[in-house]
């Protein structure tokens, strides 16, 4: 019961993060904003309050490693073969070249600014995948300090 404790808070906060954002959403004329970014500008406008209080950041921290990697996998599963095919080869040399010019100016980055590995790959994925939801499900897997996710 203790566990559940430590989480609820954290997990109902982002909860209501993403409840309001998909309401504004919904209310905002032609998706001119979707869901996720305004859930992400919340975020940014709650941050300096919420992190005062550390009741909030196990229940955050594992939402963000758990539901976040669940969502990005279930919204990848909708995605079939056959519709990668249809967009074309131009579409998957795009986006080869896409890729590799962002992992490949990262790489250079690294290297001129003298920046870590962590945050030149957290820089080169949300250039070339998604933006935030990318750098949100890579930093944790390598690992990557909060300053630099942020």
């Amino acid at each position: 019961m203790r566990l559940a404790k430590k989480y609820l808070s954290g997990i109902l906060l982002s909860g209501g993060i993403a409840a309001t954002a998909y309401a504004i959403s919904l209310v905002l004329p032609a998706g001119i904003l979707g869901g996720t970014l305004i859930a992400l500008i919340i975020g940014m406008l709650l941050n300096p309050l919420v992190c005062r209080y550390e009741v909030y950041a196990p229940g955050i921290n594992w939402t963000s490693k758990k539901i976040l990697r669940a969502g990005i996998i279930i919204a990848g599963i909708t995605l079939s073969f056959p519709q990668v095919i249809k967009a074309g080869k131009y579409a998957l040399i795009l986006m080869v070249f896409t890729l590799g010019t962002a992992f490949g100016v990262g790489y250079i980055c690294k290297k001129v600014f003298k920046i870590n590995w962590k945050l030149a790959s957290l820089l080169s994925v949300s250039t070339a995948i998604c933006g935030g939801t990318a750098v949100a499900t890579l930093g944790p897997t390598i690992r990557a300090k909060n300053r630099d996710i942020a």
